[in-house]
């Protein structure tokens, strides 16, 4: 077989461009003719088998292929989905992985959980015994056998284990034990009641259920040889250039309609608009940008969608670095931002919101604290009580080249500007943006979200202390906060959900008060996909996703 391969305007008028100058005209007319064929290749999804017969002739045929294209804005490094971080990571992992559980495909609906590798559960009246049976048959990728209840103990287990260093591993404090009656049951006992455990065995992040003998086979290669129970299978990943997916056909709910799936590593958002159009690309994230969106649905081949939930966007401030470390410095930020005018000018307030709290305003146990004041002489006053009377310069900030965030710290930059806070900025693809954050290289990281919607997830992950980036631990703290701690632990084991709700809302208003995040906006996700997909929900239309993108089902289909 052949692979076809899409080359872009860029590809072709360059490598064109610069043979013609070298080559006669007879060269020039071969690498066209070559080019149109590997277009032509591109554009009908199939592949070429060439057969030698008995008495020595060939017989060229072809068999169609259906592969999806979708673009993804960076490398996706850490495939282990206990690992897994970033959109690009979550993109992969969810269509190789499953877990216990699972939201509807094309939901986040908590009230509708349904099975995913097991077929039922239970749990005892104070919710501190959860039992779950597993479907019969299940089988690994790659020739490892039937998934059974010791895979799933492991899988967990692996997690807890603080030697694994998994940033999830707070998930499953509350676990005191995993218990294997039999081949196709699990018993977690926890330390403490949770009314809401289906949503840490979820197949996300941690919920994911690895192979032990797989890990152990791939070694230091398990980050990109992931072997899962999922729809599809890697096959091949190229750094900078794509990543390949296969169709498992021995997957528990049924072959999936697609052969593959190529994600293609694209950084440049006019390369990809250029792709969708022409029909390259099946599968496109947008901006959150109202002139933007306007111009990009003039194209009646693309179908714009804005799924629940919308991504919370942050600025968090590092309370451990000078000059962040002064309280009056971090409200001079807040108070030189204005997040009203962004959302309606900007943005638009079709897609957007203005934030009423420091986390997502729809998660369970979220309170509307409010925003912060748009008061640019406040601000400067501040910054003078600061010590800093004729403002000041902050250290260089990595910004990502991705639009969404690039135009919100171009915004921001501005804002400080005119209360004499200059933020000098280097920008950096989207991949290394994340790396750096991580790395604790930012005094001020923009940063957006969506978790699973319970208050707990968000508070642990962004603004409790074992969180904090740089630490073995360290999740998404970016702000080095851990003035609630003691709050958020309690908040886990409220005895009822009137207590809880109490302990939320004091988390939340200390938080606002200690200015460790500005909130920028809630912004739904923009999601494109040419008509020919369906994404085989019951819907056809995406309401809810939690990996920022299209999840790619066994039913997600291309209409030829």
């Amino acid at each position: 077989k052949r692979e076809s391969r899409c080359l872009t305007r860029d590809n072709i008028d360059h490598e064109g461009g610069s043979t013609m100058r070298k080559k006669g005209w007879k060269q020039w007319l071969l690498l066209l003719v070559c080019g149109i064929l590997v277009l032509a290749g591109c554009t009908s999804q199939s592949t070429s088998t060439t057969q030698t017969d008995t008495d020595g002739t060939t017989d060229t045929k072809t068999d169609k292929e259906k592969i999806l294209y979708a673009e993804m804005p960076g490398e996706a490094e850490k495939l282990d989905p206990h690992w897994a971080t970033s959109v690009n990571e979550l993109f992969i992992t969810t269509t190789i992985f499953n877990g216990l559980v699972r939201f509807p495909p094309g939901t986040v609906d908590i009230e509708n959980i349904e099975g995913d590798l097991a077929e039922s559960w239970e749990h005892n009246e104070d919710s501190t015994v959860w039992t779950f049976y597993l479907r019969k048959g299940v089988q690994w990728q790659k020739g490892y056998g039937e998934l059974t209840s010791a895979d799933v103990k492991w899988s967990f287990e692996r997690v807890m284990d603080p030697n694994t260093g998994s940033p999830w591993g707070k998930d499953y404090e509350n676990i005191e034990s995993i218990e294997t009656p039999d081949d196709y049951t699990v018993v977690f006992k926890l330390k403490r009641p949770d009314v809401s455990f289906l949503l840490k065995v979820l197949n996300y992040h941690g919920g994911n259920i690895v192979k032990k003998e797989a890990i152990e086979d791939a070694g230091d290669n398990f980050m990109i040889s992931p072997v899962g129970t999922g729809p599809f299978m890697l096959e091949e990943y190229r750094t900078k250039e794509k990543v390949v997916l296969v169709k498992n056909p021995d997957y528990f709910r049924g072959e999936p309609k697609l052969d593959k799936i190529v994600y293609y590593i694209m950084t440049d958002p006019t390369a990809v608009e250029v792709a969708q159009d022409r029909g390259e690309i099946h599968l496109a994230r947008g901006v959150a940008d109202k002139m933007w969106l306007e111009n990009r649905k003039k194209n009646p081949d693309l179908i714009f969608e804005f799924p629940d939930y919308p991504l919370f966007w942050g600025l968090y401030l590092n309370t451990s670095k000078p000059p962040l470390d002064d309280i009056r410095v971090r409200q001079a930020i807040a108070h030189a931002i204005d997040v009203e005018s962004y959302v309606e000018n900007v943005l638009g307030t079709d897609i957007a919101k203005v934030p009423q709290g420091v986390i997502a305003s729809n998660y369970f146990g979220s309170v509307p604290v409010g925003h912060y004041e748009y008061n640019p002489e406040k601000a400067k006053q501040l910054l003078a009580e600061a010590g800093y009377p004729n403002g000041l310069t902050l250290p260089v900030q990595y910004v990502s080249t991705n639009k969404s965030y690039l135009n919100r710290m171009i915004y921001v930059q501005e804002q400080l500007r005119k209360v004499g806070i200059e933020m000098p900025m280097e920008q950096v693809d989207h991949a290394t943006y994340h790396a750096n954050t991580r790395k604790d290289l930012n005094a001020i990281v923009l940063y957006a979200y969506v978790r699973t919607p319970h208050a707990d997830v968000p508070l642990t992950e962004f603004f409790y202390g074992p969180s904090t980036v740089g630490t073995d631990t360290g999740i998404t703290n970016f702000s080095h906060y851990n003035a609630v701690d003691r709050l958020i632990e309690e908040a886990r084991v409220a005895p009822d959900v009137e207590t809880a709700m109490q302990l939320y809302e004091e988390i939340q208003r200390k938080i606002k008060e200690d200015y460790v995040v500005v909130p920028m906006d809630e912004t739904y996700n923009v999601l494109i996909r040419r008509k020919e997909v369906n994404m085989g929900y019951v819907s056809d239309r995406i309401q809810g996703t939690m990996i920022y993108g299209y999840p790619i089902n066994e039913n997600t289909d291309i209409i030829q």
